[in-house]
């Protein structure tokens, strides 16, 4: 069975009238049930419950107050949320990511390890090698 995609829903400004209903309705708390801290109006997160960019709407019945740190956390499981999205859409679609050369330092001439892991200077001896 395949799903088809769907697409990013556009958002609507945040006004302050709007903010202030969605901090009312959880009373001024925490959405999240294991935090519910108290959160004044303007310390509060207005956050999607389930994130535009995997389908959720911009409604009101989508939007919750969280606390900074339950926003971060939150926060965080949706961009790995989003980007297995991302990876499945081109996986499905056949696409491949450019790949990049690595860039990396060359690797120092004077100076090398000995066996005992120690750094020290090289001799001329060992460069003529």
């Amino acid at each position: 069975m395949t799903r088809e995609p769907v697409p990013p829903t556009p958002r609507k400004a945040m006004t302050p009238a709007r903010r202030f209903a969605v901090w009312d309705r959880y009373q001024g708390r925490c959405a999240e049930p294991t935090c519910a801290v108290a959160v004044p109006l303007k310390g509060t997160t207005i956050d999607h419950i389930i994130a535009l960019e995997l389908g959720g709407a911009d409604d009101f019945d989508n939007l919750q107050p969280l606390c900074p740190a339950c926003d971060r956390i939150k926060t965080a499981q949706d961009a790995g949320l989003i980007a297995k999205l991302r990876r499945l859409l081109r996986r499905q679609d056949g696409t491949r990511r450019e790949r990049r050369e690595i860039n990396s330092a060359p690797f120092p001439t004077h100076i090398t390890r000995g066996v005992d892991g120690r750094v020290r200077p090289r001799i001329a001896k060992e460069s003529a090698r």
